[in-house]
């Protein structure tokens, strides 16, 4: 994990990423598991190249818009299982109860910004 992502989620933080090909490249011939980021203050679960990216959700205060959608994300907590090495579950659980996950079906089928594309991880095949 690291704090920031690898690639842009939301509106206003699009420059602020590791804009590293070479390091997807490691992350790929590794077998990453998920890299998880949190400065862009929107939650989602995204992949390219065969890399699943997430973008944390944000607890405080500073939620942001996802690129290409109105208004800030929700509050919420990722919940993370991990089983024999693998994410087995992975979904982000709405503030204040943290019982009701945020449906992947409410999220983008994928975010673009310039030549960048990140696709929702469950549409990506994880």
């Amino acid at each position: 994990m690291g704090h920031l992502g690898l690639a842009s989620v939301t509106e206003g933080r699009e420059t602020e990423i590791i804009d590293d090909p070479a390091l997807e490249a490691i992350f790929r011939r590794r077998g990453l598991t998920a890299y998880l980021s949190g400065h862009q203050h929107g939650y989602y679960p995204g992949a390219r190249g065969g890399v699943r990216m997430v973008s944390m959700a944000c607890l405080g205060s500073g939620q942001r818009p996802l690129i290409g959608t109105n208004g800030a994300t929700p509050r919420a907590f990722v919940q993370i299982d991990v089983r024999n090495g693998r994410v087995s579950h992975l979904e982000a659980l709405l503030a204040p109860e943290y019982v009701r996950p945020i449906a992947r079906s409410s999220l983008p089928r994928e975010l673009v910004y310039g030549s960048q594309r990140l696709q929702r991880d469950d549409l990506a095949g994880f």
